[in-house]
C-alpha cells in the first residue's frame, strides 16, 4: 500500500500538475495563435482580391491593416514557439534529468 501511495506522490501527482499547468497553458497559447493565424490569412486573402483600380487611400488603408494583422500573427507565433520550448525544457528538467543516472 505504501509503495502505491509513494508512486502516486512521486509520479502521478507531478505529471497531473504538469499537464494541468504547463500543457493547459500551451493549449491556451495555441488557441490564441490559431485565432491570429485565421485573422491574418483572412485579411491576406481579402488583400489579394482587391482591385488595383481602387483609390490610393483605400489601398494604403488595406496595406496598413495587413501590416497590423501580420505583426499580431508574428507575435502570436513567437509566443507559441516560446511556450512550446518552455514546456519541453520544464519536462526535461522535471521528469527526465532527475531520474537519469547515466551521467
Amino acid at each position: 500500500m505504501f509503495q502505491i501511495q509513494n508512486a502516486d506522490d512521486v509520479l502521478i501527482t507531478p505529471l497531473e500538475k504538469f499537464r494541468k499547468e504547463q500543457i493547459g497553458a500551451a493549449k491556451e497559447v495555441k488557441k490564441k495563435f490559431d485565432k491570429e493565424a485565421e485573422k491574418y490569412y483572412s485579411t491576406l486573402e481579402r488583400h489579394l482580391n482587391l482591385s488595383s483600380k481602387k483609390k490610393e487611400a483605400y489601398l494604403q488603408e488595406a496595406d496598413t491593416q495587413i501590416d497590423k494583422e501580420r505583426q499580431l500573427f508574428y507575435d502570436a507565433s513567437l509566443e507559441y514557439v516560446f511556450k512550446i520550448q518552455e514546456v519541453q525544457e520544464k519536462k526535461k528538467f522535471e521528469f527526465v534529468e532527475p531520474g537519469d543516472t547515466s551521467r
